[in-house]
């Protein structure tokens, strides 16, 4: 795991030359209605992107319709952004970026990733992680907006499902068998999801995060836990051991003497 800003990240990523692994952590403001919403501004959106980058949007649905046979899509050509322009990255990779610059001469840099296992998000309310019930209500409400699938691909059983996350928003980057961590905080947050997916051990968690300065307490915290639970199996186990020599004690009681 190596410390990384966002421009080292883009230095990592302008080095991809062809069709590349990636896995990407993202912490950003969702897509949300203003008028009359409550939660406006209040909610952040954790979401982990698996996928490929330096790979072509327009090749993946073309070769996606020659797997379902849909012939009108076979010789599919994405149009022009709505919105940004395209940009080739360091090593000539053509429209790996995308740069949209603001009225006041603002640029963002966004990552062009093809995800491949698109991950269900969490959504955090003034930064406590909201429950599954809490978010569902808001995009019934309307306060959360729902994304769409684009009519381009009509015809198609499986999308191809295309990402842009903007490269300030990135907590973690996981590519070339590295990680590249650029906000250590949300880094640790999205190992404690995977922890309770059951992806991770928390001895593996503070084996990661030891030693790292801005963690400190948080990693405290995981050794008091794993203590915890290492002093409550063994309790368990004696206790365990215990109601077996009982009913054991109890079978030889009904022994019958012979």
């Amino acid at each position: 795991m190596q410390h990384a800003n966002a421009e080292r990240i883009r230095d990592i990523l302008d080095r991809v030359s062809g069709s590349t692994a990636i896995s990407v952590d993202i912490e950003s403001a969702p897509s949300m209605n203003k008028t009359g919403n409550p939660f406006y501004g209040r909610i952040t959106k954790c979401s982990t992107i698996h996928g490929l980058v330096g790979c072509s949007y327009s090749q993946g649905v073309r070769n996606q319709a020659a797997r379902e046979d849909i012939v009108s899509l076979m010789q599919f050509s994405a149009q022009q952004p709505k919105w940004g322009t395209l940009e080739s990255n360091a090593a000539g990779k053509q429209g790996f970026w995308k740069i949209h610059t603001l009225k006041n001469g603002e640029s963002h840099r966004y990552i062009r990733i093809m995800a491949i296992t698109p991950q269900k998000p969490t959504y955090k309310l003034d930064g406590e992680i909201m429950t599954d019930e809490q978010v569902s209500d808001c995009f019934e409400q309307g306060y959360l907006k729902r994304s769409r699938k684009p009519k381009t691909q009509d015809g198609l059983e499986k999308e191809i499902v295309w990402r842009e996350p903007r490269l300030d928003h990135v907590v973690a980057v996981r590519m070339f068998g590295d990680t590249f961590v650029a906000k250590i905080e949300g880094h640790l947050e999205a190992v404690l999801r995977k922890r309770e997916q059951g992806r991770l051990t928390t001895e593996e968690i503070i084996e990661m995060f030891s030693g790292i300065p801005e963690v400190s307490s948080e990693v405290e915290t995981l050794r008091i836990e794993q203590e915890r639970e290492r002093v409550e199996a063994i309790e368990e186990a004696i206790e365990a051991e215990t109601v077996v020599a009982d009913e054991v004690e109890y079978a030889d009681d009904m022994t019958p003497d012979i």
